[in-house]
């Protein structure tokens, strides 16, 4: 199945491409925390909407759009941003075995 997404119906705005261009690991880092943290721009919308396309292909929401309002609720309430630093404590702890 093909999807055509038109930003705006989903409540994003059109951004550049160059909006969403990342950096070295540290600035992509950084980056992430940020859009975890609530940070809204660009780089949210397209997590959202990739985020919120995962979670309609996975099961998890019944459509696109209940997909990336999930997604949203997930970061704005802490939840993605407390998953990624459990997983560097994890990583951590594995590197330092």
């Amino acid at each position: 199945t093909q999807y055509e997404i038109n930003p705006e119906e989903l409540g994003f705005s059109n951004s550049e491409v160059s909006a969403l261009a990342g950096g070295d690991a540290k600035e992509n880092a950084n980056l992430l925390k940020k859009v975890l943290s609530g940070t809204k721009g660009p780089c949210r919308d397209i997590t959202l909407l990739n985020a919120g396309a995962a979670l309609m292909i996975g099961g998890k929401a019944q459509d696109l759009a209940s997909g990336i309002k999930l997604a949203a609720a997930t970061i704005d309430q802490g939840q993605a941003l407390q998953l990624l630093i459990q997983s560097q404590r994890i990583h951590s702890a594995q590197v330092n075995v």
